[in-house]
């Protein structure tokens, strides 16, 4: 229990010490701040989970190698990525396809309601044109 507290400390000294001087590399090397938090993190992780086999003095020389050597590989990796925007995936056309219907189908609708509205004023007129004039009236207040 003791020899555990005593890492911790140990640990902690070293992070404090430590902590910026990684950050600052791994941005050096990787040129993106939320990537160089990323290696920060997982640099001090990867000698905390093996803290009892590094050789402390050391391990400021082991996590700047370590750092250095992520960022490295970030960049590496990124190269060979192809950004997302690029990519057109066969769901998203299927949505599409599904949006250019749905539009299609309310633009029938729409056409065929004009139509009805027309052909209902039209026979109520010819029925009776106080009714017409009543209507159009109401019609036209609730517009306004």
């Amino acid at each position: 229990m003791e020899t555990q507290a005593k890492d911790c400390e140990s640990f902690n000294r070293i992070y404090n010490a430590n902590k910026e001087l990684i950050f600052k590399t791994a941005m050096k090397y990787s040129d993106n701040y939320h990537v160089a938090q990323e290696i920060t993190q997982d640099t001090f992780l990867q000698l905390y989970t093996h803290f009892n086999t590094y050789d402390m003095d050391y391990a400021v020389k082991w996590l700047l190698k370590s750092a250095k050597n992520a960022a490295l590989n970030y960049n590496k990796k990124a190269a060979y990525e192809i950004p997302d925007e690029n990519i057109t995936l066969t769901s998203d056309l299927r949505e599409s396809a599904e949006d250019t219907e749905d539009v299609i189908f309310k633009v029938i609708h729409d056409k065929e309601m004009i139509r009805l509205k027309e052909d209902i004023l039209s026979s109520l007129y010819n029925l009776n044109e106080r009714w017409f004039d009543a209507v159009t009236m109401v019609y036209c207040l609730e517009r306004s």
